[in-house]
């Protein structure tokens, strides 16, 4: 039993480090800037670039609204796997705390 307390803090210690490691790297990482690229159009008067943006943003609105449901639909189904995992996690532990109960009801001190 005192061998699983050791290697379980052992491994809890290890990703400690890890992530101490980890944040140390990204706080003096280079942050980036990115540019924004303005589209390049032929159109030389203020209705005719309108006219451009117009037709362009209602040719690719049912695709953007198509990209939107599938986006909604991934974050819905990564919050479902997460809340598994949390239920799942949640009754291992309530199982390890009454194996440790069992346990310390077994040996008398």
């Amino acid at each position: 039993f005192r061998d699983v307390v050791t290697s379980c803090r052992e491994a809890g210690r290890v990703v400690r480090e890890a992530a101490n490691h980890y944040r140390e790297l990204q706080r003096y990482r280079p942050k980036t800037v990115k540019k924004e690229i303005k589209p390049k159009t032929t159109a030389s008067s203020n209705s005719q670039r309108l006219f451009m943006k117009l037709q362009d943003s209602m040719a690719l609105s049912c695709l953007k609204a198509v990209q939107q449901a599938y986006k909604n639909r991934a974050q819905v189904e990564g919050q479902a796997a997460k809340m598994d995992q949390v239920l799942l996690q949640r009754h291992q532990h309530k199982v390890m705390l009454a194996r440790v109960d069992a346990i310390k009801e077994r040996v008398p001190y």
